[in-house]
């Protein structure tokens, strides 16, 4: 039998497998969004953990709306090359929706 664990805290992100098969349960199984927190750093753990074609871009209105443009700056300033930021924004969803 297989678990993961998923902990996240407001300064850290950890995800644990026992063993390799959790851990490819989870990247071929799992979708993780960045729910309005923009934040680089978590973003690039999020990646390292499930890899970019596993990752979607979300605000969590109401609860963090931020008005005046600030998550599509969150997107342009990330440092990933055009077609990880395409993932992240819209293809990702697309593919996984078939839309």
């Amino acid at each position: 039998m297989s678990w993961c664990c998923f902990i996240s805290s407001g300064s850290s992100c950890w995800i644990g497998c026992p063993n390799s098969s959790g851990l490819d349960y989870v990247r071929n199984n799992l979708y993780l969004t960045a729910s309005g927190m923009f934040s680089p750093a978590y973003l690039r753990q999020a990646i390292d953990a499930v890899g970019v074609d596993r990752i979607l871009f979300s605000t969590d209105y109401p609860y963090q709306y931020r008005p005046g443009g600030e998550a599509r700056r969150f997107v342009d300033d990330l440092e990933l090359d055009a077609a990880d930021k395409a993932k992240f924004a819209h293809a990702n969803w697309e593919r996984l929706t078939g839309s």
